[in-house]
């Protein structure tokens, strides 16, 4: 019995250190990286991009992002900046748009990144900020994502343009 005893002892104690170095991560995170400012996407509402699109919604839910109206589809085009060790919000936003109706593109330093996943942003991440040391290099934690509508086919240098505006105004 008295095994027993120190056994839930010692469970509740572990269970007790890692619920409060949790809340100090957290709380030390949230310190360290102030929310950004909402308005900072403002700025491109109304904006008109190369072929005619244009950004017509700012976006808060589920994130920040931009909806553009294009010229060349009836569907909307939504573009979400994203710091890449965002797992979580990469994954909402794909639930949130998962359906055959939209195709979803990342966008990474001006290149179109195809089949990236969490690993490999990590990676890609990592690469970019050891051959930047001593340069500053602002884009290299984020990147956009992008889901078009299923008809839309758009130029690859269009939407790396697109995306490189938005995380412009977003950093």
């Amino acid at each position: 019995m008295r095994a027993i005893e120190l056994t839930r002892a010692f469970a509740l104690a572990a269970l007790t250190a890692a619920a409060l170095a949790g809340s100090l991560t957290r709380w030390e995170s949230l310190k360290a990286k102030p929310p950004r400012a909402p308005s900072s996407l403002n700025a491109l509402l109304g904006l008109q991009l190369q072929d005619g699109a244009v950004v017509d919604q700012v976006l808060t839910q589920p994130t920040d992002g931009v909806r553009l109206r294009l010229a060349e589809c009836r569907d909307p085009a939504f573009l979400f900046p994203l710091p890449i060790e965002w797992v979580s919000t990469a994954e909402t936003l794909t639930r949130a748009f998962a359906s055959p109706d939209h195709q979803m593109i990342d966008v990474y330093r001006g290149k179109i990144q195809r089949d990236w996943r969490h690993v490999n942003r990590i990676f890609d991440y990592v690469n970019a900020t050891v051959g930047s040391m001593g340069g500053a290099t602002p884009d290299a934690g984020s990147y956009v994502r992008v889901y078009l509508g299923p008809h839309c086919r758009v130029d690859e240098r269009l939407l790396v343009d697109w995306a490189s505006t938005v995380l412009a105004h977003s950093l």
